[in-house]
């Protein structure tokens, strides 16, 4: 893990229309995405969620040649899971893409002035939702603590 202190305040910026039910995270397709999304290459392999999951520090296996800017991934939820922390940490935001239509919701995890920061681009998180997400902001400042 790389050795990072932040501020026990996470942020969470909560605007937005309704998303899916919240149950566990389950990981449906993950893309790195190139500077200006130009380029998008579906991650293979084991999910996100499971590798971020794994002991030790985690790395993006990237596309050779391709300059990644963010990850983008279709899960059933849109709230963080509990270890995306060490996508950021590896140096990509990530968004997270949960619903179709209506009732589609974007959330853009992201590292802001030293905090982890979980921001609606589009839809809304319900209230439980909310709630997670904040304890999770919570939690990956405990564990970047812990560990730097």
């Amino acid at each position: 893990m790389k050795a990072i202190a932040l501020p026990l305040l996470a942020g969470l910026v909560l605007t937005g229309a309704p998303a899916l039910a919240q149950g566990p995270e389950t990981e449906i397709v993950c893309h790195a995405v190139s500077q200006g999304g130009a380029e998008r290459t579906q991650l293979m392999g084991r999910t996100l969620i499971e590798r971020t999951a794994d002991a030790g520090q985690f790395h993006l296996n990237l596309p050779a040649g391709m300059a990644v800017e963010s990850v983008v991934c279709l899960r059933t939820s849109a709230v963080p899971a509990p270890n995306d922390y060490e996508i950021l940490l590896d140096g990509y935001p990530l968004y997270v893409i949960a619903g179709e239509g209506e009732a589609r919701t974007m959330t853009l995890l992201e590292i802001v002035d030293q905090q982890f920061r979980v921001r609606i681009i589009e839809g809304r998180l319900t209230a439980e939702e909310r709630a997670l997400a904040a304890e999770r902001l919570e939690y990956y400042t405990a564990m970047v603590n812990q560990e730097g």
